[in-house]
């Protein structure tokens, strides 16, 4: 709503420095910026907060990031989390960033070997226009089963390697056969099926296996 009816129908209150407080808040922490550090790939700010902690507190970004600190009051202390080594919620948005770029990444990777590796095995052509040709069509599916199933939502889960893989086979073979006027042999089909199958869906499973082994050793340090 509008600066003077955004509150409406809601109990709050005005902090000390005219800031709006919601009653039922569970915490709230009233601040102001004092220092402002830009470095080559963070940005560090420094805050008074004399009506929830009697020190400064010094929140430390990847630039680009979206970081907040933890709520803080006199009746309600801090909690430190877990992501991050000094209770800046930083580390849950870079463990996201970090997975998605590793699923991205892998996900290319795998599409990109298994053409890679069947112009090697059945052809002696090795003309770059001849492996972006070959490429194309599984690398536009890919894509596609990203975008129709919002894989960065859940990027290493193996039901969406799943999803991607069917996805990445299906509409790769119809449009290497449609559009860009390539043969699909029933040979190819079974390899592409299996190899795509072992590498989209089989990180993702070695992944949650290493990912959970270690969550133990983690929790127990």
């Amino acid at each position: 709503g509008t600066e003077a009816t955004r509150f409406d129908g809601v109990d709050w209150h005005t902090a000390p420095s005219g800031s709006p407080v919601l009653e039922r808040a569970v915490a709230w922490i009233d601040c102001s910026v004092e220092e402002v550090y830009e470095m080559a790939t963070t940005t560090s700010c420094s805050g008074g907060s004399p009506h929830s902690t009697p020190t400064p507190t010094t929140t430390v970004c990847p630039r680009g990031r979206s970081c907040s600190t933890a709520a803080r009051s006199v009746a309600s202390p801090p909690k430190a989390d877990p992501n991050s080594a000094d209770g800046v919620g930083c580390g849950e948005t870079d463990t996201v960033d970090r997975r998605l770029q590793l699923a991205l990444g892998l996900d290319v990777f795998s599409v990109t070997l298994f053409v890679a590796i069947g112009r090697r095995e059945h052809e002696h052509e090795s003309a770059i226009a001849g492996f972006i040709g070959t490429l194309a069509p599984f690398i536009i599916a890919l894509g596609v089963a990203w975008l129709v199933l919002r894989a960065w939502n859940r990027p290493i889960e193996w039901r969406t390697g799943i999803g991607v893989w069917a996805i990445t086979l299906v509409v790769g073979i119809l449009l290497r056969n449609l559009a860009f006027g390539d043969g699909t042999a029933a040979a190819f089909v079974i390899v592409a099926t299996a190899f795509l199958a072992l590498f989209l869906v089989g990180w993702r499973l070695a992944f949650g296996l290493i990912e959970r082994r270690s969550t133990p050793t983690a929790a127990g340090a």
